[in-house]
């Protein structure tokens, strides 16, 4: 395994190819403080890169029969179900929902509910199985493009906001759920840690003190919206009031970072080995480093702030919210040239490659860049270079050196609000385009690969398969949701699955995953949908 891992880094380095292979990730050190699961975190790992070590479908494309999809009625939004064995042999999914903490299992390749433990009504009530079956029938009735379509869609708006305030997590080796709940961090834990089935306990919490917090002028309510893990075991979760919290994991004491009052925070928080923190505010990129129990932002340590381009529009449409993308690490420790990749807020949003650690000695600034650290800067235009305007709010897909960018705002530039997101297989709204870009370690440049107009992703973050290259994601095609699957490295499509036109596979907010065996997993509307396109479990 060591020389498989030796060899990718080696070829990494000598051409632009992306490698499939399980060495891939070998290099990215295992986190310890978390759990040992295929997904223990949103994201599944803490570079946010959106690799998984599996093979994904495989088959040929094909409408998809009842048998072939397992779904588990639940209500909807979660980002993640994250994955551990028990010591009786069985495994269970913790996810996270707006409603609940569930454990959920595969018994005969089939979904179904081991525990639950209802969380405290807010705006939103508990949705049961009925419920949601009723809400499916009752959509499903109706054009998407109706009036009655969105009569009823409209009881859903303001959901996305209950989802974002229970969304982010991370299930540690001891088998403790972290969920980020607001203006705090909850644990839960099982009652019988040996047991799969065993119900779910609260094990504590950390609120935040306001007064260390933020309060950003434009967002002062301090709503969680990024969560990670420090190697140490610290908790790290950044807040939509622009403050970086940095938490014990037993919950009792925490450390905070404020930034300006006119920042604030819209997406999520990469960590790498060494403790760097990398996050995105309205109107900067930062890193700051983890070091002897402080939040450091000392260049001595590591740490670093670029400002990325903002225009016109960001302030007019995007309610001033600045890159819309989570900070993704690319290159492993061991690799020569490491990076973090963003889209900034260019009206035409570009994708900029920065020098995460120390700016090679002899690296030139760019022409046209604003910092030496930029080592790429390139629109963001789906291939169409006369675009006026693009917002990716998606973080970038990373494989080696490869990065997909997805366009997932609806067509005629409403804001994705849950009710707009049930609409979103009306042409009128579906979201369309992917463009992929690489850095060239022989030549030391930054280049786009490939780009699709012809298909869409609608609000859900794409997953790869590092062992076979395959790019996976829901997407619309002709009013049907499909699961579909293009190849990374050439941008062709190797297999598209019609689930139909049931809202109950609507799968937009959500961080798609890959089972071991390949099948699809994700939060639709509906429920939890399985599909059975891997090989035996």
């Amino acid at each position: 395994m060591m020389d498989m891992a030796r060899g990718s880094r080696y070829f990494f380095r000598l051409c632009a190819m992306t490698v499939f292979s399980a060495a891939v990730l070998a290099g990215q050190p295992k986190n310890p403080a978390l759990g040992d699961g295929l997904c223990v975190l949103t994201h599944c790992d803490g570079y946010q890169t959106g690799a998984l070590p599996v093979h994904g479908p495989r088959g040929e494309s094909r409408r998809l029969s009842e048998e072939d999809i397992d779904l588990l009625w639940q209500s909807p939004l979660s980002a993640g179900a994250f994955d551990r064995r028990y010591a009786d042999g069985r495994q269970a999914f913790w996810v996270i929902k707006v409603d609940r903490i569930a454990k959920v299992g595969l018994e005969n390749n089939t979904l179904r509910t081991l525990q639950e433990l209802r969380l405290p009504p807010g705006k939103f009530p508990y949705y049961s199985a009925e419920d949601m079956q009723r809400f499916v029938a009752e959509l499903d009735a109706h054009a998407p493009d109706s009036a009655a379509f969105k009569e009823l869609a409209a009881d859903w708006k303001g959901y996305e906001s209950e989802g974002i305030r229970t969304f982010y997590g991370a299930l540690d080796r001891n088998g403790t759920l972290y969920s980020g709940m607001m203006d705090r961090v909850v644990a839960y834990t099982d009652a019988d840690p040996a047991r799969a089935d065993s119900p779910i306990v609260r094990k504590g919490e950390f609120v935040f003190d306001p007064a260390q917090m933020n309060k950003a002028a434009r967002m002062p309510v301090p709503i969680i919206i990024g969560f990670n893990a420090l190697h140490d075991g610290h908790l790290v979760a950044v807040s939509m009031d622009g403050t970086l919290v940095v938490i014990a994991p037993d919950l009792r004491s925490a450390q905070y970072y404020r930034l300006g009052k006119e920042e604030s925070i819209w997406n999520s928080v990469s960590v790498d080995e060494k403790g760097g923190m990398y996050f995105a505010s309205s109107k900067k990129l930062y890193k700051l480093v983890w070091k002897d129990g402080r939040i450091s932002d000392r260049s001595e340590d590591g740490a670093w702030v670029e400002s990325y381009e903002i225009g016109p529009l960001d302030a007019t449409q995007r309610s001033g919210r600045g890159s819309g993308s989570t900070p993704v690490l690319m290159g492993n420790p061991e690799d020569r040239d490491r990076f973090v990749i963003i889209a900034d807020a260019a009206d035409v949003n570009n994708t900029v490659l920065y020098w995460r650690d120390e700016i090679p000695a002899d690296w030139q600034q760019l022409p046209g860049t604003a910092s030496r650290r930029i080592a790429g800067k390139l629109p963001v235009n789906f291939g169409e270079s006369g675009r006026t305007e693009s917002y990716t709010e998606s973080a970038a897909v990373v494989l080696g050196y490869g990065a997909v960018f997805a366009d997932g705002r609806p067509r005629n530039g409403e804001q994705m609000t849950m009710d707009v997101a049930l609409r979103l297989t009306d042409p009128a709204l579906t979201p369309a385009g992917l463009q992929k870009f690489h850095w060239d370690p022989q030549e030391r440049r930054f280049l786009a690969d490939w780009s699709r107009l012809d298909v869409a992703i609608p609000g859900c973050t794409p997953v790869v398969s590092a062992l076979d290259g395959g790019l996976n994601f829901g997407s619309v095609a002709d009013g049907h949701w499909t699961w579909t699957v293009l190849d990374f490295e050439t941008g062709k499509t190797r297999a598209v699955y019609d689930l139909g036109p049931s809202q109950r596979h609507n799968p937009s907010y959500i961080v798609l995953q890959l089972l071991p065996n390949g099948d699809p997993l994700y939060a639709g509307f509906g429920g939890i949908v399985h599909l059975r396109l891997g090989g035996k479990p």
